[in-house]
């Protein structure tokens, strides 16, 4: 739900000498920029969480820093600590997405993942040994203006949600280093045409990232707080997404400080991008290797503890006129938009209803 009360001017002033000291523990650094086609991409995390587990598989197309999926290959999460090791599946849905069944790891614990592209080319990534819990967060949202640039180049004002989290560490002596990501999930029902039957269409329920350009993060290297106060951590244009059913999680994760590095890169490298899979990745360094020498590879595995908030969005909560055109049947319309007709059409769409949904 909304927050209610805002944070004092002294709270502000705390706030912003907060992340002023955060953004002068960036230090310079050199990435080889060239763009190469056919490199392996190898993304992902071991999680504690049992759904938040998974890696992304691409090669890099020519001259281009975009990456496609790779379907049809073989991945393992290995438990160095225990010396299990644990297969992914290609997700039903999504190609180039590799999850387990069901898995969650454990805090203290070291991993690595293997991989076996379709071409029996093998890759590895170093150990990462996944950090203790990060605390506790609290998310919460309000609506403001905003000038938006569309996919045309056209800027104007619209209407905006913002995500904010109040986080809260554990009070021990331990370094934190913080990675939020928001995730959304909202609904999208066909129009329901009337027919001699009475059918109804299923829903369709897409998964999105909230904004993957946005990579936030928390260095505790060198701040000593316990408490952070109203980080953004999302910013989300208000459009037709808004009309029925929309919810938003917010997984606040501790990582370690490789990782953390990592993150800052690919945030000052290319701030139009929270994933490896988008532009860049151009030739980031990672911690991916291939067996075989010659081989070359990109991206970053990491493992992370993890807790997570959430909240729920109807259309009655948006304090501005939704005029987007919804799929509600009228006898005297002749005009529906495509979504309407086919929600599959929605990119990142699906008839499966998340089970918290």
């Amino acid at each position: 739900m909304p927050k209610q009360n805002h944070p004092s001017v002294i709270t502000n002033c705390l706030r912003l000498l907060l992340f002023t000291a955060l953004s002068a523990c960036i230090t310079p650094f050199d990435i080889d920029v060239e763009h190469t086609g056919n490199i392996a991409v190898v993304a992902g995390q071991v999680s504690n969480l049992p759904d938040q587990t998974f890696v992304q598989l691409g090669l890099t197309v020519n001259k281009v820093q975009l990456a496609s999926p790779v379907s049809g290959a073989r991945v393992w999460i290995i438990d160095e600590t225990t010396g299990e090791s644990t297969m992914l599946y290609e997700s039903a849905t999504t190609v180039g997405l590799y999850q387990p069944s069901y898995y969650t790891g454990v805090p203290g614990h070291a991993y690595h993942v293997a991989v076996q592209f379709p071409d029996k080319t093998a890759y590895l990534s170093e150990t990462d040994v996944m950090p203790s819990l990060p605390g506790t967060v609290r998310s919460y949202y309000d609506f403001g203006r905003q000038q938006y640039t569309d996919l045309e180049g056209i800027v104007s004002e619209q209407p905006f949600l913002f995500a904010h989290v109040d986080a809260h560490l554990p009070d021990t002596d331990e370094k934190y280093y913080l990675k939020w990501s928001v995730e959304e999930v909202f609904l999208l029902s066909p129009t329901d045409f009337p027919d001699v039957w009475g059918n109804i269409p299923d829903p369709c329920f897409i998964a999105q990232y909230a904004e993957p350009q946005r990579v936030v993060l928390f260095n505790g290297n060198n701040i000593h707080t316990r408490t952070l106060e109203d980080v953004l951590v999302a910013q989300r244009v208000v459009d037709w997404s808004f009309l029925e059913k929309h919810a938003f999680t917010i997984y606040q994760s501790s990582i370690s400080l490789a990782a953390h590095e990592y993150w800052t890169k690919v945030d000052i490298l290319a701030n139009q991008s929270g994933s490896v899979f988008d532009q860049p990745p151009a030739a980031l360094p990672g911690n991916v290797h291939a067996v075989e020498p010659g081989e070359r590879a990109l991206g970053y595995f990491y493992a992370t503890a993890q807790v997570m908030d959430r909240f729920v969005v109807y259309r009655t909560d948006v304090p501005f006129p939704l005029t987007f055109p919804d799929c509600q049947y009228n006898n005297d319309r002749s005009n529906y938009p495509t979504r309407c007709l086919d929600c599959t059409s929605v990119r990142n769409s699906s008839f499966r209803r998340p089970e918290w949904f």
